[in-house]
């Protein structure tokens, strides 16, 4: 498996078509007749996860260097797969790294929570609540600091 930065506008159109399946599966959308879910945001890292043409999964990034803040969002995968997460989160946390990020947040279900805290160290600093854009879908706020994130993750 090969995770990269997106590069090319038929990569993006595959992102929002995966991320489309992967929310609708999850619940978190209803159906629309175009089968993409759009979001987008100029200043975003947004990585891809394949195995030759296959998009595997995806993960976006987007950081504020003025702050010294990230934001990680928009996490699909075509089927549910931790090897495919780890893998997009090793690149993410390289960004992060070399970006001097500080602090990451994460809008994560609750039944995520202990992956995020086991894998990164992430700790709840709230409760979203239900999020509207996701059919109510419930939600907590997460923050992952950089220098609190297990050293394997730099090896």
């Amino acid at each position: 498996m090969q995770v990269k930065l997106l590069d090319r506008q038929d990569e993006l159109d595959s992102v929002h078509s995966l991320v489309y399946q992967d929310f609708l599966r999850k619940g978190y959308i209803d159906s629309n007749p175009y089968q993409k879910y759009i979001h987008q945001s100029s200043s975003t890292f947004i990585f891809l996860a394949k195995e030759d043409d296959t998009l595997l999964g995806t993960l976006s990034l987007t950081i504020n260097k003025y702050d010294n803040l990230a934001n990680i969002w928009r996490l699909a995968t075509l089927s549910p797969s931790h090897k495919v997460i780890l893998q997009l989160f090793k690149e993410t946390i390289r960004t992060i790294y070399l970006n001097d990020v500080k602090f990451s947040f994460l809008a994560v279900n609750p039944k995520d929570e202990k992956f995020y805290k086991k894998v990164v160290n992430a700790e709840v600093i709230g409760t979203i609540g239900a999020l509207q854009e996701f059919n109510n879908a419930p939600a907590l706020l997460m923050v992952m600091k950089t220098d609190t994130i297990p050293k394997r993750w730099f090896a």
